[in-house]
């Protein structure tokens, strides 16, 4: 039996059971309960450096090639790697010779190693068979309420009932046809780079036609949440757009979009800021919370509505957006709208109106739209709401009476109706004098004042990665910092802080970890959240003490818990590439334009193997070993 079976075994192994027809396989607890992000440990180490070494090779050469050039162009999330490798001629000889050293030097490191299986026999054998049986399917639980199984003749019913027979929302499409939209939905992209072509960057415009030539699967996957908090459970409709032909004219909305959304005197970015607005307030007496929460707000906005009121709103406040391509932004969100072509299985579909579901405008576009509406509603209003902002979906507001009762009903009634009245869109509103859930808060009215703490759902399974899973190292300082920061960040009273950490803490146990190797983690964190620690990220984040990347060069491989330690890597860079013996120093070097070369230092980057979510992924159902959908 393996050592972790006896130290770092979880003991609170349990998963959602949505079956009603046929009994799951045996073992699914012992599995499923390692919680969807568990990585199993491959069957050896990492070997091949066919990958590693010519990435690492090619970014050290660009780094030292391109040290000191500002690149005013550069977006992330709109950037494509090129094929340009600076030729030897144009490095300088000692930065060659040190390259060659090093990777000379980690090659002995990828020798193959056999791993050690981190799953016990009665696992892989429910891994195979959940793998192997096309019954079921293993999906996701809405609100991160862990895993589900469920038929998959069932799972293909609910989609089509609970969704994709809408007729006034989907639209099916023969094959031909998606072809058709395919061929169109390139001619329009094409078309509106050409048009616009002054208003887009050099790199906009090579990002976008490099995703049109390189694409090679047209239309994203439409696939399911389980929503097991409802009684009955209920179902959430996901589009995964990633790859697809509009994801990356998304993209470039998205980018000019949420400074639009943001604009809105209603947007709220996250549970923090709302909880900051929260706590300053004085709250008369007889105020009351109310929350509200949109029914299928993406399907239920009205496409010509929508983009009318949007471009109306655009216009009238062109002097606040006078630095966005308006009249671009405002065509490609019409394209994105308008052809949002998916599939389901084998059969493809147009959402024929609303936000489209996964395109990376839809929340922008969903807090934007409706937006224009409450600009108008809140004016109305200004003397009743002490707060009103919304998250895409949901709105939370502090609501303050008149003192004459019949006129507070009559203005209720008015704001009510008033919220209600946009195109179709329906509010299902709940008040409340003491407190309320909203987001990943509980806020509480008391004395005057609002005290916020964390809200987690009664069906929460907390399935923390447990210790033995072949995640990177670090991963449990990541899960442990950014709680304890989430903690700290939501909870306005100490004594709720004590009691959550002291609940993460148990919870973590549950997992498997040890006292001794999470408390000094737990002792870090929280010194991380102190009010000095929180003042130096202040001016970290203003730029003051800013750490710029093109100081450091990664090095990218796959991780494995038998590969040689990342310590190893980092002494043969700093003995062969950063200080070698009797050498200057990498930083002291110059490159052929003069500049200093800027690494400072490498970092070991490590990729994770597939997890079980990965491995059981149900988001695309396979028509060669399945009914039709």
């Amino acid at each position: 039996m393996s050592a972790w079976y006896y130290f770092d075994r979880p003991c609170n192994l349990a998963f959602h059971d949505l079956t009603t027809i046929k009994t799951p396989p045996k073992n699914l607890r012992s599995l499923l309960g390692l919680g969807l992000k568990f990585c199993p440990a491959t069957r050896f180490t990492t070997h091949r450096t066919s990958d590693t070494l010519p990435r690492f090779d090619r970014d050290m050469r660009l780094k030292t090639y391109f040290s000191g050039a500002e690149d005013y162009d550069y977006n992330p999330k709109m950037y494509m790697k090129g094929n340009f490798v600076p030729p030897d001629f144009m490095l300088p000889k000692e930065i060659l010779q040190r390259l060659t050293a090093f990777e000379n030097a980690i090659t002995p490191f990828f020798k193959k190693r056999q791993g050690r299986n981190n799953l016990l026999p009665h696992q892989q054998r429910a891994l195979y068979n959940l793998q192997h049986n096309n019954d079921f399917v293993i999906l996701k639980c809405d609100k991160n309420l862990g895993p589900a199984i469920l038929e998959k003749s069932v799972y293909i019913q609910r989609a089509m009932t609970d969704h994709l027979s809408d007729k006034e929302t989907y639209k099916y499409l023969t094959p031909a046809q998606a072809q058709m939209y395919k061929s169109k939905i390139i001619k329009l992209i094409r078309k509106w780079i050409r048009k616009y072509k002054k208003d887009i960057t050099e790199m906009e415009r090579r990002f976008l036609l490099s995703s049109l030539e390189d694409n090679k699967d047209p239309f994203p996957a439409f696939y399911l949440l389980a929503k097991v908090h409802k009684t009955p459970w209920k179902t959430r409709p996901i589009v995964s757009c990633a790859g697809s032909l509009l994801h990356p004219l998304g993209v470039w909305v998205a980018h000019y979009l949420h400074d639009i959304a943001k604009a809105m005197p209603t947007y709220l970015a996250d549970s923090r800021q709302h909880k900051e607005d929260l706590i300053k307030l004085n709250i008369p007496p007889g105020a009351k919370i109310f929350t509200a929460d949109a029914t299928s707000m993406y399907t239920n906005l009205k496409t010509e509505v929508a983009l009318n009121a949007l471009g109306k709103y655009i216009t009238e406040n062109s002097a606040q957006f006078r630095h966005l391509p308006l009249k671009a932004l405002k065509t490609a969100l019409t394209i994105i709208m308008t052809y949002n072509v998916f599939t389901f299985g084998d059969a493809h579909f147009l959402q024929l109106t609303g936000a489209g579901m996964g395109t990376p405008p839809a929340p922008d576009y969903a807090q934007a739209t409706f937006g224009t509406h409450e600009v108008f509603m809140v004016a109305r209003f200004l003397t009743s709401l002490l707060l009103y902002k919304r998250y895409i979906d949901d709105i939370c507001g502090v609501w303050v009476p008149k003192t004459d009762a019949a006129q507070e009903d009559t203005e209720w009634r008015a704001f009510t109706m008033l919220l209600n009245m946009w195109f179709g869109l329906e509010w299902k509103i709940i008040e409340s004098n003491k407190s309320a859930d909203f987001m990943d808060l509980t806020i509480t009215l008391k004395n005057g004042k609002i005290q916020t703490t964390l809200f987690e759902k009664s069906l929460n399974l907390y399935l923390y990665i447990p210790p033995h899973s072949a995640h990177p190292p670090g991963v449990l300082n990541g899960i442990i910092f950014g709680q304890i920061h989430r903690i700290f960040t939501l909870c306005s009273e100490r004594s709720d802080i004590k009691t959550s950490v002291n609940q993460f803490l148990v919870r973590l146990l549950q997992r498997g970890y040890q006292r001794p190797t999470v408390l000094p983690i737990f002792y870090r964190a929280i010194h991380h959240n102190s009010p000095t620690m929180i003042a130096k990220r202040a001016l970290q984040q203003e730029g003051i003490l800013q750490d710029s990347d093109r100081k450091q060069v990664y090095l990218h491989m796959k991780y494995h818990p038998n590969n040689a330690p990342s310590y190893k890597f980092q002494h043969a860079w700093r003995k062969k590439m950063g200080n070698p013996k009797f050498r200057r120093p990498l930083t002291s070097l110059r490159n052929r334009m003069g500049f200093p070369i800027e690494i400072e230092r490498m970092v070991v980057a490590y990729s994770r193997p597939l997890n079980l979510g990965n491995i059981l992924s149900y988001r695309r159902v396979n028509a060669h070993i399945n009914p039709p959908a």
